[in-house]
């Protein structure tokens, strides 16, 4: 077998790991919204990402993959809680609809504000973008930063209080542009 005869499937692999990884949260949080019991959420998480995987290949490529998975996370809670009907606190069809409709807006949001946090950081002058990753990407205090930068403590608490300020008001600006198309 040729080398390049495996390409094809390799980058469907790797497409299908990179859809998966981003969409893998939203089905989480929608699976463990609907059914209470944690252990069967954790099966039931499995099943879906199975299922995935397994129909992959029938994909549309033109459709929202997170709203795909949603779908295959829907079918399979409603097969669980078709076996569980005793059970009073069980959800509706309808409710399951809106609770995966929401969560997917939901993450679309934080997408939208993660964006626009990577454009208004870049907007920084470089010394003020640095500070504020030593503070919230690597987590150093403020005492560790002014030893570093060689600027005292009040000036990196100022220009930390500064940068928060300009990046509030720039991801705002940015949030509403991509709202409004």
């Amino acid at each position: 077998m040729n080398k390049n005869d495996n390409k094809p499937e390799e980058k469907k692999r790797q497409e299908l790991a990179l859809f998966w990884t981003q969409a893998q949260p939203v089905v989480r949080n929608y699976i463990a919204m609907s059914i209470r019991d944690r252990h069967a959420a954790d099966d039931i998480i499995q099943e879906v990402a199975v299922a995935i995987a397994r129909d992959y290949d029938s994909y549309d490529l033109n459709r929202s993959f997170k709203s795909w998975a949603l779908g295959v996370a829907r079918h399979r809670v409603l097969q669980y809680l078709d076996k569980v009907k005793r059970d009073r606190l069980v959800f509706d069809d309808d409710l399951l609809l809106r609770f995966s409709k929401k969560i997917e807006d939901i993450s679309t949001r934080q997408i939208d504000y993660e964006m626009a946090l990577e454009h208004c950081l870049s907007e920084l002058p470089k010394n003020t973008s640095q500070v504020v990753l030593m503070k919230y990407l690597k987590n150093l205090r403020v005492r560790e930063i002014a030893e570093i930068t060689g600027r005292s403590q009040g000036a990196v608490t100022g220009l930390l209080r500064t940068a928060r300020n300009i990046l509030g008001n720039c991801i705002s600006k940015r949030v509403v542009q991509v709202e409004n198309g």
